[in-house]
């Protein structure tokens, strides 16, 4: 039933704001920050971020880089809140040999290998950073593409 989901999805947000038993109180800027380096990146949906049959969360981001392609890798940390899978996708610093005299917008595809221990049990989501176009989005698992 599409509202029963619906106010699930909503609990398991308002959940990912609390802290966590022993971290300091949630704010806007603590759980931004669970999302790595500033300024955070754009989660899209379109295409939607999916599971792959290799253990990887892919997905479309945006982000500002002083690096040609980006320069970010991606880690991808597992919160289970109220008996719901959330993954949430934390971008390191860009790295690269030389930076650009000016920063740019870097749109494309990242990969990254889901936590050790995590198991897709057929319902899972991503959380979206702050200000995202969703809060949270239900995740398929896709068989990989083969060339």
């Amino acid at each position: 039933d599409w509202l029963m989901l619906r106010i699930a999805l909503i609990a398991v947000a308002m959940a990912l704001a609390v802290a966590d038993e022993g971290e300091p109180e949630c704010t806007k800027e603590s759980f931004r920050a669970k999302f790595g380096a500033d300024p955070t990146y754009e989660l899209l949906s379109n295409p939607a971020p999916f599971l792959n049959s290799e253990g990887a969360l892919v997905a479309t981001v945006k982000y500002l880089s002083p690096c040609a392609g980006g320069g970010s890798e991606f880690t991808v940390t597992h919160k289970n809140k109220n008996g719901m899978d959330v993954l949430i996708a934390s971008r390191g610093e860009p790295k690269c040999e030389s930076r650009m005299a000016a920063s740019e917008v870097f749109h494309g595809q990242i990969s990254a290998a889901l936590p050790g221990g995590f198991e897709f049990k057929g319902l899972a989501f991503i959380a979206f950073p702050p200000d995202g176009e969703y809060e949270l989005m239900k995740l398929e698992q896709r068989q990989a593409v083969v060339a």
